[in-house]
Order: structure tokens, then sequence, then C-alpha cells
């Protein structure tokens, strides 16, 4: 259960939410023009899945770091003013 009501997010969460506030219309369109989605989808959800076992209190405090240092690079290699997401 995600909604609005739940605490604990920063302000950046409305920004990361643009895109529900956009013309479903529109973004189906760009959505199923976009054939490279499905495999950054799949990793992306991997990488959710790695950050949720590193969140575990048993896990290795490294396996967090590394997952943040992971981060870090690829935020970094974003050229300034880029807005789309590299390819892998």
């Amino acid at each position: 259960d995600v909604g609005p009501e739940r605490g604990g997010r920063g302000g950046g969460f409305r920004d990361t939410t643009r895109i529900a506030a956009s013309s479903p219309a529109l973004w189906t369109d760009i959505l199923r023009a976009s054939p490279e989605l499905p495999a950054a989808l799949d990793s992306y959800v991997e990488t959710l899945r790695r950050l949720r076992a590193a969140l575990d209190p048993t896990a290795p405090p490294d396996d967090l770091r590394r997952l943040l240092e992971e981060a870090e690079t690829y935020r970094r290699a974003i050229p300034e003013g880029l807005h789309a997401v590299p390819h892998a």
C-alpha cells in the first residue's frame, strides 16, 4: 500500500512521479515506442532487489556501500544537462 499519505519521503519523491501527472495517452505512445525499456526495467528491478537485500539488518554493510558507490559512479557518468537515461 503506497499512497501520498505515507511518510518517510523526501521532496524528490514528487519529482520522480511527475510522469504520473502527465497525459496517459502521450506516455503510452512514448513508452510503447521504446524497445529498450523492458530490458532497462529488468535491470532496474534487479538493482532494487539488490538494494532491498542490502538493507536487511543481517546483510553485510559492504553490500549497501558497494551499491551506493555504483550509484555514485553511474550518476557522475551522466553529462550535465542530459535528461535521458544513458544506454548501458
